[in-house]
């Protein structure tokens, strides 16, 4: 059965069951290994040439596109690459896979050009060569050359093979392509920047020129979180499976009130040769009845294509503190049964009393750098958090790392939050509490933050902090829960956990890859490639990753209010009056933070802010609304005005 978690879940609240969405619906990203490779944004994607015709084979008998990428999004390119570089690419068709589809032929090899860095408009890898390969260590036992690639960008290319090659079943194989770079700005690796579940898709490889293929080293790029490079198969033949699909993510709200409605979804893939216009599906939550649904009239909805089913009117009247199953099954696919072996995707959710839940604050802990290149986008989403939210609904904290990284603002008290939550995702990237992971450009983060503070919190937590001296903070803590929770050993499940975040560090230096890109990055294609930043919200110090023992009673009451007092000691702080204090509620047996709050600088007493200070004589300073300082501000934009202790905003 399947279980997982969309990252972009907040969508599916607007779609009707029968919507379709691109195969990057779980997890598109911009990032990836540091230093590995160089991108350029796909804007657009043409198919010409032979492959935009069917061939005689394809029009005589059933045919299908065979491909593990989703659509292209990004190209990539290696760094310090030289002309006469050779490059391959290639995708497994698994031994499975071979079972599946015995019999038929592979006819074709399709894949994307590339494009050129600094011309860019245009390919100039004109020729490449496709291959077929039992052992990506060993000679290909197929390989065809083929000179009719157009020079432009991003377009499909598809070579029809001279001799198909008839898939025997339980034998697997590799289908690939390679090419010899023509300049070193070439950058020609196009990829679906998706999250996948295998590595079968994201091989490549490159090698000097005049090197055997046998002798090239081959790496897998999924794990880089760029997803997997797109190459294609066509099959045909009259073995080709149909009518199934699979149940590939599923996702609803974790908590829900009693008697209120709440929804279930599933993101289904067609694992069929045609097209699927009709899918009927169950949804059971916990011992009731299960409910039939049916979408009609589906469009587009082809092999490998994706599409989102499910219901919004799900209800359960008996709370649980226990999570109860929600269980989706697609029974027929075009009137027939489903055949698939993943047709069935389960959730749980959480029935708490009717109007016992607490308003959930957002703790977004996003990965970043001075070293990452592609992380001024998230400096700016976390300046926008900070603008958007300044009463603390959401709690942005900037986790820079790691420390061989030579980042200045690296701290080894958040190295766990970073090591563990990011080292699969790549950075930049944040995670929501520490359950959902999103990119963070605010365009994308705005429909998970919508998502999490759509459902309600089983706790609540609400504190004040005075300085004691230079070095020490009083934290007091008021918590309240939704359920009555008894635990014979005194060890609650939940405990408190402490955060520190600090204002204007730096300035250092941020190291920018979108200088001068062909797109607007929120102002950082016109700055250079390096900038100097002062940074705000920079993780400072954690006092427990899993929260700190006996910080809350192990039975608590529904609705009691339970006060705790902690006294945090700074460390790695620059400046005490620049800092914020964050409290969280952690569940131990999950790590989910369950709710949070921060104490923002003006509100810790005994700090600057609670002393009268005439700042008429400080210089004045400004700064554009990513937090660059600025030397000239240009006339029409807004920028934030410092001078001393006081900060406004103002028009020039």
């Amino acid at each position: 059965m399947k279980k997982a978690l969309l990252t972009l879940v907040a969508v599916a609240a607007t779609l009707s069951a029968s919507a379709i969405v691109s195969p990057g619906f779980a997890s598109q990203r911009t990032h990836g290994t540091p230093g590995m490779f160089i991108e350029q944004r796909v804007d657009q994607t043409i198919e010409v040439g032979p492959g935009a015709m069917m061939s005689p084979s394809r029009a005589e008998t059933p045919s299908m596109e065979y491909c593990l990428a989703a659509d292209p999004y990004t190209a990539l390119a290696f760094n310090n690459q030289t002309p006469g570089m050779q490059v391959a690419q290639a995708f497994e068709f698994t031994a499975t896979d071979a079972t599946k589809y015995a019999g038929n032929n592979l006819t074709e090899i399709s894949y994307y050009t590339g494009i050129n860095e600094t011309t860019g408009n245009n390919n100039n890898i004109t020729a490449c060569t496709v291959f077929l390969t039992y052992d990506l260590q060993a000679e290909p036992f197929y390989s065809q050359y083929y000179d009719q690639v157009p020079n432009t960008r991003f377009t499909k290319v598809t070579v029809p093979l001279e001799t198909p090659y008839t898939i025997e079943a339980g034998k697997a194989f590799y289908v690939g392509v390679k090419y010899t770079l023509a300049h070193e700005d070439d950058i020609m690796l196009v990829v679906d920047n998706t999250s996948h579940s295998g590595d079968e898709g994201g091989w490549y490889a490159a090698a000097d020129a005049g090197v055997a293929q046998s002798a090239f080293k081959w790496d897998n790029l999924a794990p880089s979180g760029y997803g997997f490079i797109w190459t294609a198969a066509t099959l045909c033949g009259n073995n080709l499976p149909t009518d199934f699909v699979d149940v590939t993510l599923t996702n609803n709200v974790p908590i829900a009130e009693t008697g209120s409605q709440f929804g279930f979804y599933a993101l289904l893939e067609n694992a069929a040769s045609n097209e699927i216009t009709s899918v009927e599906y169950t949804i059971q939550v916990g011992t009731q009845e299960a409910k039939v649904y049916t979408t009609e009239g589906i469009e587009n909805f082809g092999y490998k294509k994706q599409a989102i089913i499910g219901a919004e009117d799900l209800s359960y009247d008996v709370a649980s503190k226990e999570p109860i199953d929600i269980v989706l099954t697609v029974t027929k696919v075009n009137g027939v049964p489903n055949n698939s072996e993943s047709n069935v995707g389960t959730g749980t959710i959480t029935i708490i009393p009717a109007g016992a839940g607490y308003s959930r604050n957002i703790v977004v802990e996003e990965a970043t750098g001075t070293w990452c290149g592609y992380c001024p986008i998230g400096i700016t989403t976390m300046e926008t958090i900070r603008e958007t939210y300044p009463d603390g609904e959401v709690i942005p904290v900037a986790v820079h790392g790691p420390s061989a990284n030579d980042d200045p603002m690296y701290s080894s008290t958040y190295a766990k939050v970073f090591n563990t939550l990011f080292s699969s995702q790549g950075v930049p990237s944040c995670m929501l509490n520490r359950t959902l992971v999103a990119f963070p450009d605010m365009s994308e983060l705005a429909d998970a933050l919508q998502y999490m503070q759509s459902y309600p919190a089983i706790a609540t937590v609400n504190a004040t902090a005075a300085f004691t001296d230079d070095t020490k903070a009083k934290v007091q803590i008021d918590s309240k829960f939704a359920f009555t929770f008894e635990d014979n050993s005194s060890r609650s499940i939940y405990r408190l956990a402490f955060g520190v975040t600090e204002d204007q560090v730096g300035p250092y230096n941020q190291t920018n890859y979108y200088s001068g890109a062909p797109y607007d990055y929120y102002g950082w294609e016109n700055l250079g490639e390096t900038v100097s930043v002062t940074y705000n919200d920079v993780a400072r110090q954690l006092n427990s990753y899993a929260g700190i023992l006996n910080t809350i009673p192990g039975t608590v009451v529904a609705g009691k209010e339970y006060e705790h007092s902690y006294t945090l000691t700074l460390s790695g702080v620059s400046n005490k009056d620049n800092i914020n204090i964050i409290v969280y509620i952690m569940d131990t047996k999950t790590g989910e933070v369950v709710n949070a709050c921060t104490i923002k600088t003006r509100d810790i007493q005994g700090g600057v802010a609670d002393m009268i200070v005439d700042t008429n004589d400080a210089p004045v300073e400004y700064f554009n609304l990513q937090g660059i300082r600025v030397a000239n501000p240009a006339e029409g934009q807004i920028y934030i005005r410092r001078q001393g202790t006081q900060a406004t905003k103002v028009l020039f």
